[in-house]
């Protein structure tokens, strides 16, 4: 029986460590390669970023109403304005949905919503 704890115990330490290593090495990658600091990491989350609001079903989803008007920067450190609206349902907002020009619609995810890109 002691043996048993001990190989769970083992193989339980092992899988705790290797996802910290991931999370510290992800962590240290997008540092240096786009110079966003641990502490900032919050903003990155859904949720907290007020363009997505957490949801029991989906995991997150656009925040209905939702407009911002804040500064971002480049990974080259250039400053940037970004105009990010999102209509009743949560969809970005756009040009004249009754114009004659084709149209076209995007499904994704937290990729093609795209919330560090002005509308």
């Amino acid at each position: 029986m002691t043996e048993y704890f001990i190989r769970t115990a083992l193989l339980a330490s092992a899988v705790a460590f290797f996802c910290l290593l991931g999370e510290v090495s992800i962590r240290i990658y997008y540092w240096s390669t786009d110079g966003i600091p641990i502490t900032e990491w919050h903003r990155f989350l859904a949720g907290n970023f007020g363009a997505t609001t957490l949801d029991v079903e989906l995991g997150w989803k656009a925040t209905e109403n939702y407009r911002a008007w804040r500064k971002e920067r480049s990974k080259k450190g250039i400053s940037y304005s970004v105009e990010l609206s999102q209509n009743e349902y949560g969809f970005r907002m756009f040009g004249d949905i009754s114009s004659s020009r084709p149209k076209v619609m995007v499904i994704g995810d937290s990729f093609t919503h795209a919330r560090e890109v002005s509308d």
